[in-house]
């Protein structure tokens, strides 16, 4: 029962659904997403902890009511107290006695309206709870940060896909990589980064940094970031800033090659179309 998050991670692989997608979908922060599939509810906003593991078993095709269920019980053994009770379950179970006594009683006209007025009302309860997810999905997600819960329109990262429908190459300028094998290459910002790296032949990996952080990616032949933007983006190959970099309001893509007749990184600047 402890593990069920690891059954949730091996339900979405086993659909071939990527982070990238259920992060698309529901807007929800990709290190969330990861920390759900390890079991570390610990780390996740504590008022949404139940929000976003519904929201993901219900993309990965899940049953979100048994996942709850579950966390609860997790919850309850790590905090050493009773699983509580589902409160529309205690409500249902009161009524009940009440209702059996009252049920001979009531005319079949009565019956005919309390049944109206109920799925009248349950209808209004979904729709409402329709908007208030697409609200959420849309527009913004509460996130936390090292001075606590602020709220935030959910930016996406720029993918390949982005870059040649949405995009088109400005200018670019290449220049040799002042540096020797091994490569560690240290990326940092001063605002909050939203950017992918792929190394070798390595997939591409979406990533997320926090303001004023940093990053250290290492490659042995080629490697290429794409950055929403490079206003106030730093980037170090083995300690060694890379004068090619310029502040740029779109896209940027850098690329490292590496070989044994030449180093060089090649940095492009697109605009939108």
């Amino acid at each position: 029962m402890a593990e069920f998050f690891k059954e949730l991670k091996a339900l979405r692989e086993s659909k071939q659904i990527h982070l990238e997608e259920i992060h698309k979908k529901t807007k929800i922060n990709l290190d969330y997403l990861k920390a759900i599939e390890d079991g570390q509810f610990d780390i996740l906003p504590k008022p949404y902890i139940r929000l976003f593991l519904k929201a993901y078993t219900v993309e990965i095709g899940g049953e979100p009511e048994k996942s709850l269920n579950q966390l609860e019980q997790m919850l309850a053994a790590q905090e050493n107290r009773p699983v509580s009770k589902p409160a529309a379950q205690t409500v249902i179970t009161d009524l009940e006695p009440e209702e059996s006594v009252q049920s001979d009683s009531r005319s079949p006209k009565k019956v005919r309206s309390d049944i109206t007025k109920g799925i009248s009302l349950l209808v209004v309860f979904l729709f409402a709870i329709f908007i208030i997810r697409k609200i959420n999905t849309e527009k913004t997600i509460l996130t936390l940060d090292e001075t606590g819960p602020s709220e935030f329109v959910q930016e996406a990262h720029i993918t390949p896909g982005d870059l040649m429908h949405l995009y088109q190459k400005d200018w670019g300028q290449e220049g040799p990589i002042d540096a020797e094998p091994p490569f560690e290459v240290n990326i940092s910002a001063i605002d909050r980064l939203l950017y992918s790296v792929k190394t070798d032949q390595e997939k591409i990996d979406y990533k997320s940094m926090s303001a004023g952080d940093h990053h250290i990616h290492s490659f042995k032949n080629e490697m290429t970031i794409m950055i929403k933007n490079s206003q106030g983006v730093n980037i170090h190959v083995n300690g060694k800033s890379q004068p090619n970099l310029e502040d740029h309001s779109n896209p940027v893509r850098i690329h490292f090659s590496a070989d044994s007749s030449s180093r060089t990184v090649k940095t492009d600047y697109f605009i939108p179309k």
